[in-house]
């Protein structure tokens, strides 16, 4: 069996983060930290929910607090995958939530 070229990846599965959880009392950097765990450690598709006349205000508002780097697209449907249901992303939850979503 060939070996895939190292440019080509491939994603196992959808996280769907409520896009709330981008803003306060969650903590950017935990926010950052989750999605790019679940993006390259676990190889998930992160994709940001939230409702169809909110997309431009949350696009904004990632861009500006460079937290849109690991976010792969901003749906306004439910998607197939794992929906990520948290009150909120600080640091004293992190790894439960990552313990949670690498036992899915």
């Amino acid at each position: 069996m060939p070996i895939p070229p190292l440019w080509r990846v491939i994603y196992n599965m959808n996280l769907i983060v409520p896009a709330e959880l981008c803003e306060p009392p969650s903590e950017a950097l935990m926010f950052r930290h989750l999605l790019m765990v679940s993006k390259y450690d676990l190889l998930y598709s992160n994709l940001l929910f939230c409702q169809e006349d909110m997309v431009d205000l949350y696009y904004h508002y990632l861009k500006s607090k460079y937290l849109f780097d690991f976010v792969d697209d901003i749906v306004t449907q439910r998607e197939k995958g794992y929906f990520l249901k948290v009150s909120y992303i600080r640091t004293e939850n992190i790894n439960n939530i990552l313990e949670n979503i690498r036992a899915v």
